[in-house]
């Protein structure tokens, strides 16, 4: 039976409002994906670009079929592995989606997230849901209903605790030689080869089509307000560290300003987000990001470094 907060956000989903929700990547800004002005809203709310699609998130793999037109088997074997969990995936799209949440494109980004408060909602809503990180567009994606609520105030938010994994989910699409990884994430290339027996490669970012595929494929993205660096070993003793904050894995006694971070992949992760709106608030001329590294996947690691190579860009095409 679902609680009380989850059957009135359902309610007023229905109705054709927008609630943010917990999922184990990010909190999401949630509404009815067949209601036309219920998408608009999410996207006035977040003042996200309208090239910019959303994922589509759902209950469980039947659901899935319903807002795909095709559903391969490549799909069916993706599903089946690690939903719930953070893979989206990207297929073409049923008549029922509009057109406003795939950027006008022909394809759909699909996915089933991995939190019990998600999931009922999406269950009791009887719909799937858009589900784009519950921020103003471009910034740092929220981890705690507290994130949530500092943007957006008169928000309904259900509060489901920090997310487990904290960075967004890993997208994919087919192509005729196998699989794309059009966004890294938690799961890895090798993770997707397993499970399919395809050959899963990193898509390219230079030259992005005219119509976007999946979200987080911008140059800027994930930003925090304080102009953002990471340096390389040596780089940063040429950093005013009495004017930075630095995020560094070692507690270094002369560095006056740093939030100390994980060494393990996962529990960077899941500390990054956090640890950047942490940063931002101290109002100082830099974030300094130490590049990262420790033990854990190679993927996970991989996804962190594309997290903070967009959040460290100075424009939306990346220009320095």
């Amino acid at each position: 039976m679902p609680s009380q907060d989850v059957i009135s956000a359902a309610e007023e989903l229905r109705n054709g409002g927008v609630v943010a929700f917990p999922t184990e990547t990010v909190y999401g800004l949630g509404a009815d994906v067949t209601n036309h002005a219920a998408v608009l809203r999410v996207f006035a709310l977040k003042g996200r670009p309208a090239h910019n699609p959303l994922i589509v998130h759902v209950a469980d793999e039947s659901m899935a079929t319903t807002v795909a037109g095709h559903w391969p088997e490549a799909a069916k074997a993706l599903a089946r592995s690690f939903w719930p969990g953070p893979l989206s995936i990207v297929v073409e799209k049923a008549e029922l989606i509009p057109p406003v949440v795939t950027a006008g494109g022909s394809t759909v980004c699909v996915r089933c997230p991995l939190h019990p408060t998600a999931l009922a909602l999406i269950e009791e809503t009887a719909r799937p849901l858009v589900g784009p990180s519950a921020n103003p567009s471009g910034g740092v994606s929220p981890t705690t209903a507290a994130h949530v609520r500092s943007a957006f105030p008169d928000l309904t938010v259900l509060d489901g605790g920090p997310c487990q994994i904290g960075i967004e989910s890993t997208v994919v699409r087919f192509t005729d030689d196998g699989i794309e990884i059009l966004r890294p994430g938690a799961i890895c290339a090798e993770n997707i080869e397993q499970a399919t027996g395809l050959k899963a490669t990193l898509f390219s970012h230079k030259g992005l089509e005219r119509t976007l595929q999946s979200p987080g494929l911008l140059s800027k993205h994930y930003a925090p307000t304080t102009r953002t660096r990471i340096v390389f070993g040596d780089e940063l003793l040429t950093v005013d560290l009495n004017r930075a904050v630095v995020l560094t894995q070692f507690d270094d006694p002369d560095i006056p300003h740093k939030i100390v971070m994980p060494t393990d992949a996962h529990g960077y992760a899941a500390r990054l987000y956090d640890a950047l709106r942490s940063a931002d608030e101290l109002q100082v001329d830099e974030i300094i990001i130490v590049a990262p590294t420790g033990d854990g996947p190679p993927g996970v690691w991989l996804a962190i470094a594309d997290r903070i190579s967009r959040a460290s860009a100075t424009d939306e095409n990346g220009e320095p």
